[in-house]
């Protein structure tokens, strides 16, 4: 597999250089440390819930294609006729707000990136909040906020296409979840 992958376009895909190695890695903690440890838990955290309500989860921490596309984890909630993909972000804060990068290269717009969903959550208090990623880059478009950086969106923004929700279960605490 190692023979297929385009290191170059890895490193391509973090602008910010937060990425410790120039390759391609199978684990977000060798690749970005401690921040990619957190999105390994976040990921994992979101597969838990999922798997609680009883959807049926792909993680694809280690797939170069799904990564690079965004593609952390695909569900399916058997009522449904089609599976979705999903960009985990371990990013809301005790307090419920998450944040959306807003520039081109971003996870949002970066024309590589095409999960159907993005994932917020907090793994420690629970936390979640995920919506539709066109419909997040409409509104930051329609709201002229697109390529002016990082934008917070707080518990106080009523956006009827964020759906926003709380895990809790008395089997499992939220700090435990497996790495």
């Amino acid at each position: 597999m190692f023979d297929m992958i385009d290191n170059e376009k890895v490193l391509t895909q973090n602008q910010s250089g937060d990425r410790l190695t120039e390759k391609w890695t199978f684990g977000l903690e060798e690749a970005f440390g401690e921040k990619g440890k957190k999105g390994t838990e976040g990921e994992l955290f979101v597969k838990m819930v999922m798997e609680s309500w009883q959807w049926k989860v792909d993680h694809y921490e280690s797939e170069y294609d799904k990564q690079l596309s965004g593609k952390d984890l695909e569900f399916k909630n058997p009522k449904w006729h089609n599976k979705y993909s999903a960009d985990v972000k371990h990013n809301i804060t005790e307090y419920g707000a998450f944040y959306v990068e807003t520039d081109d290269n971003g996870w949002l717009f970066n024309e590589r990136k095409v999960s159907h969903r993005i994932w917020h959550c907090n793994k420690n208090t629970g936390w979640m909040a995920w919506y539709d990623r066109e419909e997040m880059k409409n509104f930051i478009i329609e709201n002229g906020l697109r390529n002016t950086g990082i934008f917070k969106i707080d518990t106080k923004m009523k956006l009827n296409f964020i759906t926003r929700r709380r895990y809790e279960s008395p089997e499992i605490h939220l700090g435990d979840v497996p790495a």
